[in-house]
């Protein structure tokens, strides 16, 4: 939890100023502002640009929409706020100047992805002087051209903390940040952070939270705010508000039970995937928002707690992405059916995976059908979890052959992983 108390006032009229608190809850990712004044203002703030002075900290307050304003005795007014965006470390005194030239962003889950089948990654050295040296070992960093214009770099950070007589702690956090040739909008970079959020969340089989995002900006080298003239010593902390989409779970999950992970794959393997899924991300775009909306509950482990209403419409949602991934990528008229069974032309892998996979196709129009016209038992029916999980399987299939996996790999995967009960 981060407080910040100052001035705050209108990007377009910084004359008049008002007393606030900002606040920032890192862990449920929500944010507030609150403004103690003598008079109405909620009018003025409501979805505008706001900058705050706070202890020589300079914040930008972007989307800042009001929720409430009380009187209380002595004529003062509190008015409650709910930003979207809140940038810490630079003023930007319109939307135009909200521009980067890199942003890293650390999401949970992404250490674990990240890490090789190592033994131990710590080793004590003890040298001849009684002096013991701590030696970390971790994947060197990854640099992946995604176009001439924008590298996605895996670095890590490590830090450490502990005085003499006190334990030593070592704190060591991955992150994955873009690299652009020049400073672009800040709104390219979140479009940039979806299909890397979507990506990782394939490959993991969890969805993902972003846990910290830094920005670097030429704004913020100016004289008269630093004396620091390099981007990486201005480092603008990035938050956003979110009522539903960031959980900050951060369980362990082993390395085995990722389906594409740095240990059951080389870094070129991982480099070649990423950079295909960025390259056609916007072809299937349709199909990628489907899907993931389709699947991020039961990944994130909220089945039993899914409504039938909440459940219909997850594996409604599978089929028509279904449907549409077929639709975009081989252009032709058909019946779902037959466009169902041409996703599953493959036998070397649906026969593997599947029994009487024949079959498959039919029964998921007729659950289809039954689901859309009401007719059907409880959607809870463990037959349509099967068929729920049968759809997931043909498309997430189809997208690792897409992004160039190995028939094989893709078998060995689907058929090992937890998220595809037998």
């Amino acid at each position: 939890m981060k407080e910040f108390k100052g001035e705050w006032f209108l990007a377009n009229n910084q004359e008049i100023k008002i007393p606030g608190i900002l606040t920032i809850d890192d862990e449920h990712f929500k944010i507030s502002l609150q403004l103690f004044s003598t008079h109405e203002i909620s009018p003025q703030f409501n979805g505008q640009l706001v900058l705050g002075l706070c202890a020589l900290q300079k914040i930008t307050i972007v989307n800042c929409y009001a929720r409430s304003e009380e009187q209380i005795p002595f004529d003062f007014f509190i008015s409650d706020y709910a930003p979207h965006f809140v940038f810490v470390g630079c003023h930007f005194n319109s939307l135009e100047e909200l521009n980067f030239k890199s942003i890293s962003l650390r999401f949970n889950y992404l250490n674990h992805w990240l890490e090789e089948k190592r033994v131990s990654s710590l080793k004590l050295e003890h040298q001849g002087d009684d002096s013991v040296v701590v030696k970390y070992f971790s994947r060197n960093d990854i640099t992946i051209k995604l176009n001439k214009d924008c590298n996605l770099v895996f670095q890590r950070s490590c830090s450490t903390n502990g005085v003499y007589g006190t334990e030593l702690h070592l704190k060591v956090k991955h992150y994955a940040t873009f690299v652009l040739e020049e400073h672009r909008s800040f709104k390219e970079f979140l479009n940039l952070t979806v299909k890397l959020q979507n990506i990782l969340m394939l490959c993991i089989g969890k969805p993902l939270s972003i846990l910290e995002r830094i920005g670097f900006s030429e704004k913020a080298i100016d004289l008269n705010e630093t004396n620091f003239l390099k981007l990486e010593q201005n480092p603008i902390a990035i938050y956003q508000h979110s009522e539903i989409e960031n959980i900050a779970k951060n369980d362990f999950i082993h390395f085995s039970k990722f389906l594409i992970s740095f240990a059951r794959s080389s870094a070129q393997e991982i480099e070649s995937l990423i950079i295909k899924w960025f390259e056609e991300y916007e072809k299937f775009e349709p199909v990628y928002d489907i899907f993931f909306h389709a699947i991020k509950p039961i990944w994130r482990g909220d089945s039993f707690t899914m409504s039938n209403v909440t459940y219909n419409n997850a594996f409604l949602n599978i089929v028509q992405a279904l449907e549409s991934y077929h639709r975009i990528k081989f252009k032709k008229k058909a019946t779902l059916e037959n466009r169902i069974k041409e996703l599953l032309k493959n036998k070397k892998i649906f026969a593997f995976l599947f029994n009487n996979e024949l079959d498959i196709a039919k029964n998921l129009v007729k659950w289809r059908d039954s689901l859309t016209h009401i007719n059907h038992q409880k959607s809870t029916d463990i037959e349509v979890i099967n068929w729920f999980n049968k759809a997931q399987i043909i498309l997430i299939v189809n997208l690792f052959k897409d992004l160039g996996i190995d028939e094989e790999k893709i078998k060995q995967t689907i058929s090992s992983s937890r998220l595809f009960p037998k």
